[in-house]
């Protein structure tokens, strides 16, 4: 048997039924691809240095941004915030058609292989303890339970909330 590679990066990417010109459903469509990307990066044990965004344009044009972290991460509010700094310096118009977009995270390494610096008196991060129970919650009731309510649909939470 041969022994399994390490994998060097880790993400997901959706290609639209049809191009999207809202840059609130690019940011809602990047956090959704940042909750598979930090998923993945934890069920490898792994965290990474880098976040990586890719946009490709209607007429097939793509571009990539990425950023390295201060921090290796595998928490999805991180790679997400990190992911819409990258689409908003992108360079693009606020209005510019997208065909698809993805987020990648890369420089992967071990998850216990780092230790986070904290300041004094700062609190460890609660992100990660959140996203790991959201983890143990799909594994038993799978996946999509429990997830952003940006992305629960309008059908699902019974319309339009009116107020």
């Amino acid at each position: 048997m041969l022994p399994r590679v390490p994998d060097k990066s880790v993400g997901a990417e959706e290609t639209f039924a049809s191009d999207v010109d809202d840059p609130v459903v690019i940011r809602r469509e990047l956090l959704r691809l940042s909750g598979r990307t930090a998923r993945g990066l934890r069920a490898g044990h792994c965290v990474a240095r880098t976040v990586v965004v890719k946009l490709r344009l209607a007429n097939f044009k793509t571009i990539t941004r990425s950023k390295t972290l201060p921090e290796p991460t595998d928490v999805a509010q991180m790679i997400y915030r990190t992911a819409c700094a990258l689409y908003a310096g992108s360079g693009l118009d606020a209005r510019a058609r997208l065909r698809l977009v993805g987020v990648r995270a890369t420089g992967l390494i071990p998850a216990g292989a780092t230790a986070t610096q904290l300041a004094l008196g700062e609190e460890p991060e609660s992100w990660r303890d959140a996203e790991q129970a959201v983890d143990k919650i799909a594994g038993r009731f799978g996946p999509g339970t429990v997830r952003p309510a940006a992305l629960v649909r309008e059908a699902e939470r019974g319309g339009p909330l009116r107020g």
